[in-house]
């Protein structure tokens, strides 16, 4: 696979073309697959720590009868819940990105040599 660039290819997407059969792939950049990694780390910290607080209100208020609009904390609970998933998903994704890239770039250094 050789680097093929082309006029208006976004600069967020790298471009390879099989020398033998001509086939195309289009890939994130380093610097994509680098963000999108350390935003969803950033990202799964801050979850992680705000449904740690939400569920300690939880299991404080009901083991000392003392829960203040339980509806509100078991709702941000169930929201951080839902963006600690979302982030997952982009740090799988970025994984993905990461390894689908290093095939190609295995593949680049050896038919260069």
């Amino acid at each position: 696979m050789l680097p093929a660039v082309e006029e208006g290819d976004p600069e967020y997407t790298d471009n390879f073309i099989c020398s033998n059969c001509h086939h195309r792939d289009t890939i994130p950049t380093l610097d994509l697959l680098l963000s999108q990694s350390v935003s969803a780390l950033s990202g799964i910290t801050v979850c992680l720590y705000l449904l740690s607080t939400q569920l300690s209100k939880i299991f404080h208020g009901f083991q000392h009868d003392t829960l203040d609009k339980p509806l509100s904390t078991i709702s941000l609970a169930l929201v951080a819940t839902i963006f600690l998933s979302g982030f997952i998903y982009v740090l799988f994704k970025a994984n993905e990105g990461f390894k689908h890239r290093s095939l190609y770039t295995k593949q680049t250094s050896a038919s260069y040599k």
